[in-house]
């Protein structure tokens, strides 16, 4: 049997707090090294493209973090390992981009609280 999804939060990284989103994507173990957070936060900025804020969170624990993160904007949760994508796949309710066929996991109470 499956286990609940947990969630992935990602968001547009805001230029002025470029080095605040390489420390706190390093200290969560988001990247291995400094070095990768830097290129992956600055290929976002210069892209203006999404990129992995939070990972592998509970449903309390993402929307805690979107909460009070003040250096990203446009947050979204992702199921875990999915990338924001396209409508089809997207629960408005409850800001969710989701994968399978089932719809949204949240609508459906298949999730990690």
């Amino acid at each position: 049997m499956e286990e609940p999804i947990s969630f992935d939060v990602y968001g547009i990284i805001d230029t002025e707090n470029r080095v605040k989103a390489v420390s706190e994507t390093l200290e969560s173990g988001i990247y291995s090294s400094e070095i990768n957070a830097r290129k992956s936060i600055n290929e976002a900025i210069r892209k203006d493209k999404f990129t992995i804020i939070s990972r592998k969170t509970g449903w309390g624990t993402a929307h805690k973090f979107i909460e009070t993160c003040d250096w990203a904007d446009k947050l979204t949760l992702c199921q875990e390992m999915y990338y924001p994508g396209g409508e089809k796949s997207f629960c408005k309710e409850h800001n969710l981009h989701y994968g399978g066929i089932l719809g949204c996991h949240v609508c459906r109470n298949f999730f990690k609280k």
